[in-house]
């Protein structure tokens, strides 16, 4: 309030009154103060409130602590519950309500002692834990790739670049993630609905986040997308996957996806770990917006003696990328070499391959190779096992698919025994079968690995 010159010449009696700017106060010999008559002034003007030259509390707000509304006191703690309150009704909401929940260890840029506040997430993912406590923080999440935020040991969603995060833990049995976007400032409340699909499809619903463990099946299944309205929303999580049949993904009766046929499988999804996300455009179709990737990330095998090295072909994928890198063998000048099973990994062909190779020696002596009727497809050629003689090769793979015959076309470099460098260009068919190629081995010639690590890339 602004500052007041009470009369003091003469002194107050107990009980004068004085009025200024319309308040009328009342002395109170008692205590020798002025106080403000209710039944006379029963408004106090906002104009006359000074809040500047008020005495600061020095802490933090708590939850006791006492607010003014409008003309009566609501505890501060009545904020928290209507900010929730208003986070769901402006669609950024919840997308899950989870049990025994705390922030209690988080990778990632999150590394203060309590992770409250707000964090940027350049790498790394986000763990929320069992445990009890009242926390909460917000992230922006930044850098390429996938971040996922994972709680009880299971993935709840894939957060994107660009996504902005809240997850408030309100009580020992309770936590609320609100998830949105800098575009937009807002997202879309998604219900977790767990999935284990074994032998019947799924008919989704509109603002739902299926989480779907697909090991076992026997068959491809399908989730349908139906009819909805423009801004609706469904995420699609694989949790666990499936290496001989996958989750197909699909429109319901005139219902496209990405503006493709209607009722057609946009996808079959089978690699653990994928995630898509759909928005509906208008009633009658839905466009992908968010997506784990093109390139999903299927087997890492490091080999250490091993006689060879097996890799599923999971069912959905257009083609396959294989990388080796620090390849060795356990016996001098062996050659790598690949074949292929159609049944599940149970067999592996031992004939009726075609190969052919170009290979560069030194870079200055050349070869032309190949075989129309050969045991296997060769990736790497003769290969030396003293220190620094390996071999490193990025391949692809086609025709995996049933129909069509394996291909593989690929690029490696080696050095051999008399420690020449040799740079190649081999390609190979199997043609024994146009059966879905499911599984591809690695061997040598002859004796195991010494050394090198295979990855398998699996590309839409």
């Amino acid at each position: 309030m602004a500052n007041i010159a009470f009369p003091t010449d003469p002194a107050p009696s107990n009980g004068d009154t004085y009025s200024e700017d319309g308040v009328t106060w009342q002395y109170n010999s008692a205590d020798n103060t002025w106080r403000i008559i209710p039944a006379s002034t029963p408004l106090l003007p906002v104009a006359n409130i000074d809040l500047t030259n008020a005495t600061d509390i020095g802490r933090d707000l708590e939850d006791a602590d006492l607010l003014v509304v409008n003309d009566k006191k609501s505890a501060a703690s009545r904020v928290w519950t209507y900010v929730k309150s208003k986070m769901a009704d402006l669609g950024g909401s919840i997308i899950g309500s989870y049990r025994n929940a705390v922030v209690a260890d988080v990778t990632g840029s999150l590394t203060t002692a309590s992770h409250s506040g707000k964090h940027l997430i350049t790498s790394g993912n986000i763990v929320v834990p069992n445990g009890a406590g009242d926390v909460g923080f917000s992230a922006v999440i930044r850098g390429g790739g996938a971040h996922t935020i994972t709680f009880d040991g299971s993935v709840v969603r894939t957060l994107e670049t660009d996504e902005i995060i809240s997850v408030f833990v309100e009580s020992t049995t309770s936590m609320a993630l609100f998830v949105g976007s800098e575009s937009t400032g807002g997202g879309t409340s998604l219900t977790q609905s767990a999935q284990t699909i074994t032998d019947t499809d799924v008919t989704g619903a509109v603002n739902q986040h299926y989480l779907c463990t697909i090991a076992g099946l026997t068959a491809n299944r399908a989730l349908t997308l139906p009819a909805g309205t423009a801004g609706d929303k469904i995420r699609v999580t694989i949790l666990d996957g499936d290496e001989a049949f996958g989750l197909e993904i699909k429109g319901a009766t005139d219902i496209t996806i990405n503006g493709g046929s209607a009722a057609a499988t946009w996808r079959t999804l089978s690699a653990a770990g994928y995630s898509v996300e759909f928005e509906a455009t208008s009633a009658s179709n839905w466009q992908v917006t968010v997506s784990s990737g093109e390139r999903v990330p299927l087997s890492d095998q490091t080999a250490s003696n091993d006689a060879s090295l097996t890799f599923a072909l999971p069912l959905g994928f257009a083609k396959y990328e294989l990388h080796g890198l620090g390849i060795a063998p356990a016996t001098d000048s062996a050659e790598l070499n690949l074949t292929v099973s159609v049944d599940g990994g149970s067999n592996f062909a031992a004939s009726n391959y075609v190969r052919m190779q170009i290979a560069y020696i030194n870079a200055s002596t050349s070869g032309v190779g190949g075989n129309n009727a050969d045991s296997r497809i060769l990736l790497l050629f003769q290969t030396g096992n003293q220190a620094g003689e390996v071999g490193n090769f990025e391949a692809i793979l086609l025709g995996a698919e049933s129909g069509q015959y394996f291909q593989i076309n690929a690029q490696t470099i080696t050095m051999n025994a008399s420690s020449q460098n040799t740079s190649g260009i081999n390609t190979g068919r199997y043609t024994g079968s146009t059966d879905r190629a499911t599984h591809i081995k690695l061997a040598w010639s002859a004796g195991n690995f010494a050394a090198g690590r295979v990855k398998l890339y699996g590309l839409y």
